[in-house]
């Protein structure tokens, strides 16, 4: 019996996997660490691991394509880049949330 998912249903799923850390459940490394995404060179690949990682921890994505599912990116100026995760017409934001605690002060590098 084939079931078929609804963007709700893929949007929900692919939501929970992107929202719990990395090894949150005893026994399983389900989940992602988005802080591996930062201070990372823009130029670093690494969609095939974000990818592989997803298709390991959700079997029901295993079998799709690259064209049906896929990692997107824009920059947004020198040093930020936003990460898309596109499954079929599904377009999520990874790591759309700063969990830092950091509340120092911050300098413009350019100044003069």
């Amino acid at each position: 019996m084939k079931y078929l998912l609804g963007v709700k249903e893929i949007t929900e799923i692919l939501d929970h996997w992107q929202n719990t850390k990395a090894n949150a459940y005893r026994g399983s490394s389900y989940g992602e660490d988005h802080n591996k995404l930062l201070l990372q060179a823009m130029s670093a690949d690494i969609a095939d691991q974000y990818l592989s990682k997803l298709k390991q921890d959700i079997p029901l994505l295993a079998d799709l394509d690259s064209d049906t599912l896929s990692i997107w990116s824009e920059d947004l100026g020198h040093d930020t880049k936003r990460i898309y995760l596109s499954v079929g017409s599904v377009l999520l934001e990874i790591a759309t949330a700063d969990t830092s605690n950091y509340q120092g002060e911050t300098f413009n590098a350019n100044a003069q």
